[in-house]
């Protein structure tokens, strides 16, 4: 029988400790640091929903831009000669190239998307997922709500405002060039009284828009100080 020296024990003894406690950190890791199936789902959704929002959005602008070089491309001839536009006809077609590329890079992104996912080996309706956007179970540990106070209503309403003028000044700016012929220069007013019985096209278009997102503005911001009203909230804090 071969008898280790007490040397040799200490160190067999000491290879084969640190040996189970590597095997069990590595379990350890594989066990916790390893992201659930749930949670591997949870973020291949948040990556495709934002990949084919692009795209949607991407392909509507594509869209209404070729839709409106159509029709200013036809006021160039016959009745409609008088509306005739030729910055704002040039100013669409470079806007539709742009838009081509754009649409032609988020195409290829959500293609890119869907072969990373096939050879990842994950299941391929996870493209398909709405788990990113299902509302995620409470849990002991979910922070408690900030206080909402004047300072917190005002920044939810600060919010609000900056959606809309991000929606609504593109829309005037647009407004102004198709009247002008021009951009407008920095720090110029560009609010239109109107243009009277003949206007060019898209003219009367561009204004619902506007009016229509203004509407949708003072709606969501009713409601807003409706709901802080209810929470709350003094009637001084948004004057």
């Amino acid at each position: 029988m071969c008898r280790l020296k007490p040397t040799s024990l200490k160190i067999w003894l000491g290879l084969s400790i640190s040996a189970i406690v590597s095997v069990g950190s590595i379990a350890s890791v594989r066990a916790g640091s390893q992201p659930s199936a749930l949670e591997d789902e949870r973020v291949w959704s948040r990556k495709f929903l934002e990949a084919k929002t692009r795209l949607r959005e991407r392909r509507g602008e594509h869209d209404r831009l070729s839709s409106k070089l159509s029709v200013l491309r036809s006021s160039s001839c016959g009745e409609a000669a008088m509306y005739y536009n030729p910055y704002f006809l040039s100013k669409t077609e470079k806007e539709l190239e742009r838009a081509r590329k754009e649409l032609e890079t988020a195409e290829q992104a959500l293609a890119d998307l869907q072969e990373s996912l096939r050879r990842s080996g994950k299941p391929v309706s996870w493209q398909d997922s709405r788990l990113a956007i299902e509302q995620p179970r409470q849990s002991a540990s979910t922070p408690i709500p900030a206080v909402k106070d004047k300072d917190f209503w005002n920044k939810q309403l600060a919010i609000i405002e900056k959606r809309y003028n991000h929606l609504i000044e593109p829309l005037r700016i647009e407004l102004f060039e198709l009247v002008h012929l021009r951009a407008p220069n920095p720090g110029e007013d560009i609010t239109l009284t109107g243009f009277g019985t003949c206007s060019p096209p898209f003219y009367s278009e561009i204004r619902q828009q506007i009016e229509e997102l203004r509407q949708h503005h003072l709606e969501e911001r009713a409601a807003l100080m409706e709901q802080a009203r209810r929470e709350g909230a003094l009637p001084g804090w948004f004057r």
